[in-house]
């Protein structure tokens, strides 16, 4: 499946999950879509590693895909 598909089968457990009254069933799908989440997670980093190696090719401006926490990188051209 591709990352969007994956976001949108996790995404949509999680929507199913609150039209059912379980709490013990809303938990068991809740849990399910949490770990397509995280395996997800790898994959979009590793893109946005790709993104950036592109970004940073084709200019040398600053990359434009920043994650939280990381400060953006300085042009060595000014």
């Amino acid at each position: 499946m591709s990352l969007s598909a994956d976001l949108q089968a996790a995404l949509d457990k999680l929507d199913d999950s609150f039209q059912v009254h379980n709490c013990e069933a809303v938990a068991a799908q809740v849990s399910e879509a949490v770990t397509i989440l995280r395996e997800m997670v790898p994959r979009i980093a590793t893109m946005e590693r790709a993104l950036n190696t592109l970004v940073d090719r084709s200019t040398p401006k600053s990359s434009v895909f920043v994650s939280s926490g990381r400060k953006p990188r300085q042009s060595l051209l000014g």
